[in-house]
């Protein structure tokens, strides 16, 4: 039984591993910069670009991972 639990466990935290490297690698990383008015805007993380609009952040019924704001 110990070693059937060991396998379950391996199985658990190599599909969470998978799951984190996937969810990171959707992500970039903005650094913070001014803007020409001298504002300055802080860093953020986006999503990273792939032509598609509706899996956007900011598009209606979706969730920012980071704020929770839909």
């Amino acid at each position: 039984m110990p070693l059937i639990k060991t396998l379950v466990s391996v199985s658990l935290i190599s599909t969470l591993i998978i799951f984190l490297a996937v969810e990171v690698s959707a992500q970039v990383y903005v650094p913070g910069y001014h803007k020409n008015d001298g504002t300055f805007v802080k860093p953020y993380f986006r999503s990273q670009s792939d032509g598609d609009t509706s899996n956007n952040w900011s598009t209606k019924g979706n969730m920012n991972p980071y704020t929770y704001k839909k």
